[in-house]
């Protein structure tokens, strides 16, 4: 399947960017269980699935719209530098090679769209960018494959400052 590439104005990326690491930072500066708290008893999500360690809550967007938002939690024992390494994947072959061992033959397809910041020798684990991944949701046999479409930001934590 032939992908565009996606240009974001200056404007969209950095209200983006900092939205996101605003989200990093208070993730970071919280335990789980305080953020899953939050997110069930402030927020509004409730328990979607529960599969392998990994919780899935979902709740309507806030903006009325049809969308539906969700976060995911699991816990993991890997060192934070092996977990970043399996996390990155700036270009569109690394991104399929992870998505395939992530969901198996459930992914169906997907690329790297748009890159802002890339892995630098200073920083060798940021990215930002917009992502691509069609899946086929197994459990849901009558439903047809789903398209995402994602901004995905990665640094790590010496990099936070307020925002």
């Amino acid at each position: 399947m032939q992908h565009h590439r996606v240009i974001l104005s200056s404007e969209d990326e950095e209200g983006i960017y900092k939205a996101l690491m605003k989200q990093v930072q208070t993730s970071i500066l919280t335990t789980p269980a305080i953020r899953l708290v939050h997110a069930t008893r402030q927020e509004g999500y409730r328990l979607y699935e529960q599969h392998h360690g990994v919780r899935v809550y979902t709740r309507k967007s806030a903006s009325g719209g049809e969308e539906t938002m969700s976060v995911s939690y699991s816990q993991n024992h890997l060192t934070f530098e092996n977990l970043v390494y399996l996390l990155l994947a700036p270009s569109t072959e690394e991104h399929r090679i992870q998505q395939t061992l992530f969901h198996d033959d459930a992914f169906l397809d997907g690329c790297v769209l748009s890159t802002v910041l890339s892995p630098t020798d200073e920083d060798p684990f940021q990215w930002y960018g917009l992502k691509y991944t069609k899946m086929a949701l197994s459990s849901y046999r009558f439903v047809d494959p789903r398209d995402l479409c994602y901004v995905e930001v990665q640094h790590p934590p010496s990099f936070l400052q307020p925002f």
